[in-house]
């Protein structure tokens, strides 16, 4: 019967040491700050940086289109300086 005792507690000692500990609460409600620390920061980046849905302003567009009008410009006078060297 001594035996018997002794191998239950053991047996007890043991399955409390396998069984895994449960994540207490305030883990968890670190875990969520830091979620809504992240997602706050975005928002508050995207407010500063001002285009907060992809919008694309009209003085960027003429700005983009006054750089492709030079970069040809720049092409058509590479180009001529080539058929310049090749003759």
């Amino acid at each position: 019967m001594i035996d018997r005792k002794k191998t239950l507690e053991q047996l007890e000692e043991v399955s409390h040491a396998v069984e895994p500990e449960k994540p207490s609460s305030m883990s968890w409600l670190y875990i969520f700050g830091a979620i809504v620390l992240i997602f706050g920061l975005t928002l508050l980046f995207q407010q500063l940086s001002g285009t907060t849905d992809g919008e694309v302003r009209p003085a960027d567009i003429e700005s983009l289109h006054a750089e492709v009008a030079e970069l040809r410009d720049t092409i058509s006078d590479l180009e001529a300086r080539i058929e310049a060297l090749e003759e």
